[in-house]
């Protein structure tokens, strides 16, 4: 598969299931913005979890645009989106705690397996880059592990098709203004027994 319409998704799916395969045991992989600040979705043994995080966190930019590849192929691509999201691999080796060696050795394992992941994914890998692999800095003195975040960018087709909404009702979700709704009469305070199929 050389470009995909959802390749974020994809390879987080992928990275997921293959963690699940080969392990490390234990490892929760999780995606949005708010998984990092939480404790409750950490794996076995604690920390032991990959956050995809969508966009940049400063900006908050999604990527840029690019032209199409491959066009003449069915769905016509219309353009390239290079998404970006930011990947975090925080272990903890509880064998000791303040050793810092260790922490940074069990990080790095679990960087080094997402990394196999990502490139073993159904998205192809030459759509994919990863760069700037940065230790995250410890928000207390006393150390819990390492975290090891790193840049992953995607190519996404944007083809010339409707795609499939959710619920495949081809609508997106719409406002409804409850001030000028019309309020539906009370048939229970007409004094009148309502059947279902009655037309009387």
């Amino acid at each position: 598969m050389s470009d995909s319409v959802q390749a974020l998704s994809i390879v987080y799916e992928d990275v997921k299931q293959r963690l699940i395969d080969d392990g490390p045991i234990g490892v929760v992989v999780t995606f949005g913005r708010r998984e990092r600040t939480k404790q409750i979705n950490q794996g076995t043994g604690r920390a032991n979890r990959v956050v995809f995080q969508p966009g940049d966190d400063g900006s908050g930019k999604m990527g840029t645009y690019a032209p199409p590849r491959n066009p003449g192929r069915l769905p016509r691509p219309l353009f390239t989106l290079r998404e970006i999201a930011y990947v975090y691999c925080w272990a903890y080796d509880p064998t000791d705690p303040n050793n810092e060696q260790l922490q940074y050795e069990a990080a790095k394992l679990l960087h080094d397996q997402v990394l196999r992941a990502i490139y073993k994914s159904r998205v192809g890998h030459g759509t994919i880059q990863v760069k700037d692999p940065t230790l995250q800095a410890q928000k207390t003195e006393r150390l819990f592990g390492y975290e090891i975040r790193f840049t992953l960018e995607l190519e996404s087709m944007v083809p010339d098709s409707p795609g499939i909404w959710p619920e495949a009702t081809g609508v997106a979700p719409t406002a409804i203004d409850v001030q000028n709704t019309a309020k539906v009469p009370d048939d229970s305070a007409d004094g009148i027994d309502h059947v279902e199929g009655d037309e009387t």
